[in-house]
């Protein structure tokens, strides 16, 4: 309790000295704030759009696939990630394509 009196004291004390510095600082904190916030939106969405039962039936693949042939499925594991990577470089030709496109159109305005 008295660390956040103290904190608040703290606050008080410099904005009543350096009002302007005082803004600087939390203009600076408002706007990591809100790119913090921005990554958070894009983590949930693409953690929400993973399908767990897909996942769960993959893995079960795997492991039945490990059972049977280890072989195999270091093979299939390599297919797997150039599957990935292939979805991958797709979606972020997507995302350039459409900074590019509101760029250009931003310029020509």
């Amino acid at each position: 309790m008295f660390a956040f009196a103290f904190f608040f004291l703290l606050a008080a004390l410099v904005v009543a000295v350096s009002p302007d510095r005082a803004v600087g600082l939390m203009q600076t904190v408002v706007e990591d704030a809100e790119e913090v916030g921005d990554l958070a939106r894009g983590a949930y969405r693409d953690i929400s759009s993973v399908n767990l039962r897909e996942a769960a039936e993959e893995a079960r693949s795997f492991y039945v696939a490990a059972l049977r042939m280890p072989s195999l499925l270091f093979e299939r594991i390599a297919d797997q990630l150039r599957e990935v990577a292939r979805s991958k470089a797709i979606h972020i030709q997507a995302q350039v394509s459409d900074q590019f496109g509101a760029w250009s159109g931003a310029t020509l305005m």
